[in-house]
């Protein structure tokens, strides 16, 4: 615990915590210890796989431990009253404007001169009376025109917050090597189309954040 004395005799270390992560604690054993992890603003969200090691000079035994650290980004909220729906975002992630999207958001973290991860909230004209399964499919159809080689995955029914909608994923061809997931929704003949994508190699990172952003979309 912060202020704990380590004793003389014991020692430990990580592995594998990422930048921007700093402990403090003591053992008071070579199995019982209490840790407190101070994350900086500009750690980059994800799961790491890490190892903890201690050591007792005095009897020349050591025990190691692995586990694993997942670091979550805080959130914020955006409403607008202009389009009547609010989303949650995680806060260090940076708005960008003149994406003729409601509202859109990049990941901090660059791969390939592109923001690792993304999300955006578009509302399109009036359902003018669609489906949601029409919905999807003229979907799909601008998808496939624009990616002849996608392949669609996952796809399904979902409801958040007690409204109905429809989801899926979509692996991108390999040279724009971008996974994404859409999901649908239908409130009062309104669209709102929520649209996640990442880096396909770093999309699983990202996985947890989309879920927490689409449980937090509410039309009042």
């Amino acid at each position: 615990m912060p202020g704990q004395t380590v004793p003389s005799h014991l020692g430990y270390e990580f592995k594998g915590l990422p930048q921007g992560v700093q402990y403090s604690g003591a053992p008071d054993s070579l199995t019982t210890f209490v840790l407190t992890f101070t994350v900086a603003e500009d750690a980059a969200v994800g799961s790491y796989s890490a190892t903890v090691v201690c050591t007792d000079m005095d009897r020349d035994l050591s025990s190691s431990d692995n586990f694993t650290l997942v670091l979550e980004a805080g959130y914020k909220q955006y409403s607008s009253t202009e389009y009547g729906f609010s989303i949650k975002y995680p806060q260090n992630w940076v708005e960008e404007t003149g994406t003729g999207a409601a509202v859109y958001y990049n990941a901090p973290a660059i791969i390939d001169n592109n923001p690792a991860a993304s999300f955006s909230v578009q509302i399109p004209a009036s359902a003018g009376g669609m489906t949601l399964d029409q919905l999807a499919n003229a979907g799909k159809l601008l998808l496939e025109n624009m990616y002849p080689s996608i392949s669609f995955t996952n796809e399904k029914d979902v409801q958040v917050n007690g409204i109905k909608g429809h989801e899926w994923a979509v692996v991108v061809d390999n040279v724009t090597n971008v996974t994404i997931r859409q999901d649908f929704f239908i409130v009062n003949n309104q669209v709102y189309t929520i649209t996640f994508a990442a880096i396909s190699e770093s999309y699983g990172d990202y996985a947890s954040i989309f879920d927490t952003i689409l449980d937090s979309f509410t039309v009042p």
